[in-house]
């Protein structure tokens, strides 16, 4: 029996082994599942993030392209309103330059 024994202990001693890689392997596979776990959850805030983000880029190009249009009206009224004002300026001249003439006669 000392050989069978010795080769027996041997074969309890390689199984323990097996054994121990088996549940270190295990341990690290869940610990690998909940990393990618954890990772999937960090990518889904992140495209949430970027989707918020995006929505108010475009929020912003709007309100911008808006006050484009704003100050653009802006404009062409200031340009209006002087064009009335020269007009009136022109005809406070013109009635100015009747009341000289007509003083004079």
């Amino acid at each position: 029996g000392g050989r069978a024994g010795s080769a027996l202990a041997h074969a309890v001693e390689t199984w323990r082994c097996a054994c121990a890689l088996l549940s270190m392997g295990q341990q690290s596979a869940s610990g690998e599942v909940e990393e990618r776990a954890a990772l999937s959850q960090q990518t889904q805030a992140l495209e949430v993030k970027l989707a918020a983000g995006r929505k108010a880029l475009a929020s912003a190009e709007a309100a911008a392209t808006e006050a484009k249009a704003d100050a653009e009206a802006a404009r062409q009224e200031v340009g209006v309103a002087r064009g009335d004002e020269k007009a009136a300026s022109l005809k406070m001249t013109q009635m100015a330059a009747q009341l000289a003439t007509a003083s004079q006669d």
